[in-house]
Order: structure tokens, then C-alpha cells, then sequence
């Protein structure tokens, strides 16, 4: 009989908002047929009890602070989750609010930013970067999408791997498999129609300005930023397939 096929690598995929949707993120992890879980912790949904239930686990950006477990009660819970996953060598990918999680479970410091980010803006690799197994994936300097409120102080321990043209971290990375982006990278172009006109009416911007100014931004950047996202995430999914491959060959 030939022998049977491994199941594909288990990705558990955390979303903190209906508008914080993993976009370019998905997509690759479906073009290279690894099982996605979706759940949504603020609305009830449970997180794994322990990442032996996942190869790897993506948690998504949301309107909450990262430091609000008065909102969200499971953000304890989250971090030891994080902490675990590290130890038992299964990657994560953490955007926006991930990100801050990320650094917070370190110890780093989540607060306010200097100022409010919404749109694209500049980015820079770090030299620690170019040698990086995701990040070297971007330019040396590129533009990404944004929308938050809140940066992260890098954790004792942490490799930083993008900052931004303000000084602000944008990517970090604990260890060898946990890595954080405070870009969104996977943003896609109807994700940024839908997200041009919450942000105007949270600020009572006009919508069609803004959606034009947006518009104008990803005809500039948005193509080069997704080629490079679309990058970035095969990469991830090869460190997912690689880790479990280990895991398969070590109970063998």
C-alpha cells in the first residue's frame, strides 16, 4: 500500500475585528492548501487550549488596546498562549494589534503612538533584517499600509527588523518562529475601500476624499507592498511546513 499523505500543517487564524481579515495572508495559506481555523475570541469563540492543537497561529489586528483586558479577558490567556508556542517551536504571525500582543508577552511595552497612522508610509529593514528568513523578503525601504493608534516597545530578547520613517518599530521577531508586524502587509484593495470608510466615519473625514486619497496611495505603493506580502507570507507557511515536518520525524 503506498504510504499515507501527512495531513496539511494546521493554521489557527485569531481575528480581534470583522474588519481585521488576514486578506493576502489567506490567500496564501489556501494556495498552499494548509487547514485554516478561523476564530474570533471576542465573541465567544475559544482559543486552542495549548498549540499542540495548531502548526501555526496568526493573530490579527482590532480597534481594542493591547493592554485592555478589561475588553478583552482572554488577553492573559493569549499571551501565555504565545509564550508556549515559542517553546514548542510553532510559528507565529502577529499583525497590528498581534504585533503589540507579541511584544507584550515579552514584556514590551504597548502605548500610545506619537500620532495616529492611517494610509501608507515609509518603511526601513534594519541591517538584522536582510539576513532575516521573512523580512528579507521586503526592500530595503518600502511603503506599507497603516492604521493604528497604539506602537510597542521592543521586548528584552528582540530582534527588531523594520522601523519606520518616523522612528517608530514595525516588525520584531522572539526567537526563531514569532514574529510581529505592525504594517499591514496583508491588506488588500477591497479591504481598503471598506477600511477608507470606517476610518472617515470614526473621524468624521469625508469619504469620498479620503477613499481617493487611499486610492491614490495603493496605485503608487499597494501593488509592490502585496508582491512583497504575498512573499513574506510563503515564507511564514515554509517555517509552518518545516517545523511540523520535524515534529513528524521526531515522533517517528
Amino acid at each position: 500500500m503506498p504510504a499515507e499523505r501527512p495531513a496539511a500543517p494546521r493554521v489557527v487564524i485569531l481575528q480581534h475585528a470583522r474588519a481585521g481579515l488576514p486578506g493576502l495572508i489567506a490567500e496564501v495559506l489556501r494556495e498552499r492548501r494548509l487547514t485554516i481555523d478561523t476564530r474570533f475570541p471576542v465573541e465567544g469563540d475559544a482559543l486552542p487550549a495549548s498549540p499542540a492543537e495548531f502548526d501555526g497561529l496568526v493573530v490579527m489586528g482590532g480597534f481594542m488596546s493591547a493592554n485592555a483586558d478589561d475588553v478583552c479577558p482572554h488577553f492573559p490567556a493569549l499571551l501565555a498562549l504565545l509564550r508556549a508556542s515559542a517553546e514548542q517551536s510553532r510559528p507565529v504571525l502577529g499583525v497590528c494589534l498581534g504585533a503589540q500582543l507579541v511584544a507584550r508577552a515579552w514584556g514590551g511595552a504597548v502605548h500610545e503612538s506619537r500620532a495616529k497612522e492611517f494610509g501608507y508610509h515609509g518603511l526601513e529593514r534594519t541591517p538584522e533584517a536582510a539576513e532575516d528568513p521573512l523580512a528579507g523578503a521586503l526592500p530595503t525601504r518600502c511603503h506599507v499600509m497603516q492604521w493604528h493608534a497604539d506602537t510597542f516597545d521592543l521586548p528584552p530578547g528582540a530582534t527588531l527588523l523594520l522601523r519606520g520613517a518616523d522612528g517608530l518599530n514595525q516588525a520584531l521577531r522572539i526567537g526563531e518562529a514569532v514574529y510581529g508586524f505592525q504594517c499591514h502587509l496583508e491588506v488588500t484593495e477591497a479591504m481598503l475601500r471598506d477600511w477608507s470608510t470606517e476610518e472617515a466615519h470614526a473621524t468624521g473625514r469625508d469619504p469620498a476624499a479620503l477613499m481617493a486619497e487611499i486610492g491614490g496611495q495603493y496605485a503608487e505603493y499597494g501593488r509592490t507592498a502585496a508582491a512583497a506580502a504575498r512573499e513574506l507570507a510563503g515564507r511564514w507557511v515554509d517555517l509552518v511546513e518545516r517545523n511540523a515536518r520535524r515534529r513528524r520525524e521526531g515522533a517517528a
